[in-house]
């Protein structure tokens, strides 16, 4: 089996991001492939983003040296995320909240950066990452950016105005 080549069928739909930007037939027609990939796949993907395997690695780089970080210090409060406030922003440590009301504990360990509006200036964000802030915003509004587009393709799939879930 030759594990090095993928058919669509198997990893679903490649859409060129190129064509994101293209006349309103070609993008009706993108919204159709992305229709067919998430009614026979359910996954698709997106090529030509823009950004290189160098910027994507450095901020998993910058995530992963984040968790390595000894619980004291990543665990803060200042920068933890206040969930009883409705707030999701900042760090969520492992073994905090019980799966679906259950007694069983999730071990999901995240930490939650907002987009970087000023409304948002007033949220938590630690330190260490802060360092970072100029990269982690770059590649933020960046991604951003390409998720919009996307959205747009599923408002069309949907039949919803272009904006619907960008507002």
């Amino acid at each position: 089996m030759d594990l090095g080549r993928r058919t669509r069928s198997s990893t679903g739909q490649i859409l060129k991001s190129s064509t994101f930007r293209a006349s309103m037939s070609q993008k009706q027609k993108l919204a159709e492939e992305l229709r067919d990939a998430v009614h026979k796949t359910g996954f698709f993907s997106i090529t030509g983003t823009g950004f290189t395997q160098a910027e994507v690695e450095r901020q998993y780089d910058i995530g992963q040296a984040y968790f390595n970080l000894p619980l004291e210090v990543k665990g803060d409060a200042k920068y933890r995320c206040d969930f009883g406030k409705g707030n999701y922003f900042g760090y969520r440590v492992a073994n905090e909240k019980a799966i679906m009301g259950t007694s069983v504990l999730d071990n999901v360990e995240s930490v939650n950066i907002p987009k970087f509006i000023p409304a948002n200036a007033h949220e938590p964000f630690h330190p260490f990452l802060r360092q970072y802030g100029t990269e982690i915003e770059d590649f933020s509004r960046r991604s951003l950016n390409l998720a919009s587009k996307t959205f747009t393709l599923f408002s069309t799939i949907l039949e919803l105005p272009e904006d619907y879930f960008s507002q």
